[in-house]
């Protein structure tokens, strides 16, 4: 269902920053990342502008550029080193890795979100998708349908949608 309706990302982190608001105290790390590969579609992309400010220093985004954020962080105010946990529903990026990102793209696409949180976030090695929520349906089906091979998922995929059509 999830790959069906949402769309479905091969990115890479390319920069990484993370910021507090000056409102509320909030620490957030930005991920920003390069779309490698839309796999799927999803729908439709809603084209409003983001409520709030995304890091301008990552902008502006090129078409294949995006962000991710996540709750938390580690930053330094004045000297002061402050760490906040990642929510728990939360991940934390490297810096030049790939994922598979089961999402939805908000605010004409600047912005991904992993459907599921963690659960819809996968990280690519060799081709294999690796992921640490082994509990989650989504990650049990990748696991059984396509043995956690990027490639089978991939034709998959394709040969779905050209049945859509």
């Amino acid at each position: 269902e999830l790959l069906r309706d949402y769309g479905l990302l091969r990115v890479k982190v390319i920069d990484k920053e993370t910021t507090v608001s000056e409102t509320y105290g909030d620490i957030k790390t930005w991920y920003k990342v390069e779309i490698l590969e839309t796999l799927r579609r999803q729908r439709k992309v809603t084209d409003e502008a983001a409520p709030f400010e995304l890091p301008s220093r990552f902008l502006p985004l090129l078409p294949s550029e995006s962000l991710l954020v996540e709750q938390g962080g580690v930053i330094t105010v004045d000297g002061v080193t402050v760490v906040r946990e990642v929510s728990t529903d939360g991940l934390v990026y490297y810096p030049k890795e790939e994922y598979l990102i089961v999402s939805y793209l908000d605010y004409g696409g600047k912005l991904i979100r992993p459907v599921s949180g963690r659960a819809s976030v996968f990280h690519i090695i060799n081709k294999r998708l690796m992921s640490g929520q082994k509990e989650h349906r989504l990650v049990r089906e990748i696991e059984k349908r396509y043995s956690n091979d990027l490639d089978l998922l991939r034709s998959d995929v394709q040969l779905r949608q050209g049945r859509e059509k």
